[in-house]
């Protein structure tokens, strides 16, 4: 192995993963090996090691990489400012890179590693309740400020239930479901839930 390129702990972690991933989208989680992941990277196994603890950090590494963030604090006094922040959320979700075929290699392998992976396992809890509770706030203080009643937690745990099934058909089968015919059934959802969302 050649003399590594020095980088900042951030770029080379960033590195890791980026390699972590790309054999993921070739071959699946069996490609995920320390040593394949070594080659591909140009780092040695210790230094992955080092950074991951191991093939099961780095799988929940790569997680957390691919899911889409929480947004840590939004503004919601108004009605614009909860519009505006259920765009982003849309937006996120509906990013074209996360209805690639590549993508879904990508939560294939990690949906089978949860099954043995405890960790994961409440990683993905947490980061599922994480996301339902933001949703939940937006979609609650639309409903407020228009003056409607609404289960905003159990809506917004159906939208994320339907963003998943409409995410898998589409990208198992595109010709037939698009991701554009999959955001515009969400948004019919929502919007019948809370009036216009004008996005």
């Amino acid at each position: 192995m050649g003399r590594q390129q020095r980088l900042k702990p951030d770029e080379r972690r960033e590195q890791l993963l980026q390699a972590a991933l790309a054999c993921l989208r070739e071959d699946g989680l069996q490609a995920l090996t320390l040593e394949r992941v070594s080659l591909r990277s140009g780092t040695s196994i210790a230094l992955i090691g080092r950074y991951f603890g191991g093939r099961a950090g780095l799988i929940a590494a790569l997680y957390r990489a691919v899911v889409p963030a929480v947004p840590e604090h939004v503004e919601t006094e108004t009605e614009a400012q909860v519009l505006r922040a259920l765009g982003d959320f849309f937006e996120s979700h509906f990013d074209p890179d996360y209805y690639s075929p590549e993508n879904l290699s990508v939560w294939t392998a990690i949906f089978s590693a949860m099954r043995s992976n405890t960790g994961l396992q409440t990683e993905f809890v947490e980061g599922e309740t994480a996301m339902t509770g933001h949703l939940a706030r937006l979609v609650g203080r639309l409903a407020e400020l228009r003056g409607r009643q609404i289960a905003a937690r159990r809506v917004s745990a159906s939208l994320l239930a339907m963003l998943d099934g409409l995410w898998l058909h589409a990208t198992l089968a595109p010709g037939y479901l698009t991701a554009q015919d999959a955001r515009a059934m969400a948004q019919d959802y929502l919007e019948a839930q809370v009036g216009p969302l004008g996005f």
